[in-house]
Order: C-alpha cells, then structure tokens, then sequence
C-alpha cells in the first residue's frame, strides 16, 4: 500500500517569456525536414524490491521527502526498515547508471514505435486505459491488483524506463506534450543551442497526467528528448503524448514522428542529470508518499 502525507506542491516557472500566458517560441536542435521514423530507444528495468539502496531524503519526523540529504532531520530512506525499492529521480538515476550496482532481476532495450506501458496491475483494470507490458520478466504467481476483480497474473513491481530520441516535426504551429504517470517521471526536450524545457513529479505519486504550462510554438525539425519514469507498488505506467495544432486533445506520437537517432548517428544528451537549464523549467512537483509501516 501507498499512502500519502502531504499536499501537492506545484512549482511553475518560465525563462523563456514575461507572461505566464503567453506561447513559448522553440526552435528545434535541427532545423529543417527529415525522414520519418519507426520508434525511440527504449530500455526498462526491474529491480530487487528488498534493495535497500535508495538515497531518496526523507524526514521521518515530518513524514516529508527532501532533495538535500545533509539537511536537518533527512536521512536515505534505504536506511529505514520499511524503504526498500524505488522511491524517486535520485534512484532512477542509480538505476540507469552504466556503472550501476543496483541488483537488477530483468531488463530489456528496443527500439519503441509507441510510448505507452503500463505493468499488469494497470491493465487489468479496465477503467485506467491504454498502455502495453513492458519487455521484462514476469514474477511467478499472481498479484492483488487494486480495482481487479480478482487475483491476476503476477505484476512488475520496482521497474523503471528510459526513453531517448528524437521527435519529428511536419508541421509548424503550436504543440504541447503530457506525461501520464504512477508513480513519477521526468522529461526534457531540447531545442536549439543546448536549450532544454522540462517537466516532471519527484518521489512518488498518484496517478496522474502532467503537461507543459504553456504552449510550445514550434517550426519544422527534430527535437531531442529524454523521459524518465519510475513505478514502486501496484499499478505503474508511462505514457507519452502531444497535443496538435489546432487540436483539443492529446494523443499518441505516431512512430513515424519518432526517430532513434538523427543524422546516421545517435546524439549525446546535452546533460540528463540536470533538472533545469536556461530554456526554464515548468511546473516541477511532488506528492508525498510512503507505505504504512
């Protein structure tokens, strides 16, 4: 079980223009048509759920997650009883490192035609959606999945996704991109000159959708991205969309606006590990949660 202590904090903030209202103008990290694609990278991994390495802060006392874990009454929550798994972006990043010591029980990399995966839990309730099994090995046995009507196949618990490449561009006018998500995510897109916006929820939430806050006016060309995403217990998912000129819903990203790499090779990201950059940073926030213990 997951529970939650506190309210949701929501940060929203923007470099890029005076007006919170206002479209933000971004050029992409090449400019000009392209070929289609088939697909993103992808890779997923599921890990130990009794891993106690998590260095997620926590304050015990205060039953809230921190970034700082030299802070005041904040301590890894792999060093308490109960913290065992995924618990935040810190642990995502352990987890994905190349030179990762976290015990991973399974893991699998493609090429994507669609982002969208969702774990056996989130599947087997009808009322949650679209989504497919990521590529990893299914525990045995079967699981109690919340709103099931019954016992189902085993579900992946502590698993997480990285997904990279490039999207394409035709047509010019004005977009937004959303994240569905349980239990966090991030993710970045880079345009021209290293300029990167993002958004994203830390540590662990409720199940949720999380868009750009303002538009995104942008012009033909490829736009490097990254998405991150997590899941500890019960039902997890990730699922990438954008919103269309002229649209009023978000949608599934074609695969043929999806590239792996661009120009004959595979781009190195601009800097994964950094939370903001000039381009500015929108509407970063956490929920907080931890299981009874």
């Amino acid at each position: 079980m997951k529970r939650s202590f506190s309210t949701l904090v929501g940060v929203s903030l923007s470099m890029l223009s005076g007006l919170a209202s206002a479209d933000v103008v971004f050029s992409p990290f090449q400019a000009g048509p392209s070929a289609a694609g088939t697909g993103a990278n992808a890779s997923f991994y599921a890990i130990d759920s009794a891993w106690q390495g998590s260095t997620v802060a926590w304050n015990e006392s205060t039953r809230q997650y921190g970034t700082d874990l030299s802070a005041s009454g904040f301590a890894p929550i792999g060093s308490f009883g109960w913290g065992t798994g995924i618990w935040g972006r810190a642990d995502w990043n352990a987890i994905t490192a190349p030179s990762s010591t976290v015990p991973i029980t399974s893991s699998f990399s493609m090429v994507t035609p669609l982002m969208s995966f969702a774990d056996t839990c989130y599947l087997q309730n009808p009322t949650l959606g679209f989504g497919s099994l990521p590529p990893l090995a299914l525990p045995s046995g079967t699981s109690a999945c919340p709103g099931a009507a019954g016992p189902v196949a085993a579900n992946i618990d502590n698993w997480a996704s990285r997904f990279t490449g490039f999207i394409r561009v035709t047509d010019p006018g004005t977009y937004n991109f959303s994240v569905g998500f349980d239990d966090g995510f991030f993710f970045d897109l880079y345009g021209a000159g290293g300029s990167k916006l993002s958004i994203g929820k830390d540590f662990l939430n409720d199940r949720g959708r999380e868009s750009f806050g303002q538009n995104l006016v942008l012009s033909e060309g490829l736009y490097q991205f990254e998405l991150g995403a997590w899941d500890r217990l019960e039902a997890g998912f990730v699922d990438l969309r954008w919103k269309l000129p002229g649209a009023s819903d978000f949608t599934l990203i074609p695969a043929q606006n999806l590239l792996s790499s661009a120009g004959g090779g595979t781009v190195s990201l601009p800097g994964t590990l950094a939370l903001g950059a000039a381009a500015g940073l929108f509407g970063w926030a956490a929920r907080r949660r931890r299981p009874v213990s």
